[in-house]
């Protein structure tokens, strides 16, 4: 079986190995069909020698590509913070709507690397079951 990290952190920035994720999660039902779930995270790697992890493993049967990347840290632990917020609404039995908007705040490792060290990641999802 392959990790994944879309149960923990949605805005999949990152991997779940050689990490430390501080975090704080409320999960609401404010009515009858509709969830809400917000997530706070302060993630850095388990120590400067690592690299950031991306990815969530294997996607194609065959190739050398396995499904992780890896960027070095250059010196750095902080990798940053995430605002993560999703709402569940179930329209019927059998069909429900998802919405997720995420944010992070990217800390050293990521601004040794990018320009730029904010990200806003959003999708909507509809979901039928049978």
């Amino acid at each position: 079986m392959l990790p994944t990290g879309r149960k923990f952190s949605q805005t999949a920035t990152y991997s779940l190995m050689n990490l430390s994720d501080l975090f704080t999660q409320l999960i609401l039902t404010p009515r009858s069909g509709l969830s809400v779930r917000i997530d706070l995270h302060r993630v850095a790697l388990a120590n400067a020698a690592d690299r950031w992890y991306g990815g969530s493993g294997a996607i194609q049967e065959s190739g050398t590509i396995f499904g992780f990347s890896a960027r070095p840290s250059n010196g750095a632990t902080n990798l940053g913070t995430t605002l993560e917020t999703s709402a569940t609404y179930a329209i019927t039995p059998r069909w429900s709507v998802y919405g997720f908007v995420g944010f992070m705040k990217g800390g050293d490792v990521v601004r040794r690397l990018f320009a730029d060290n904010t990200l806003t990641f959003a999708y909507i999802e509809n979901q039928f079951g049978f």
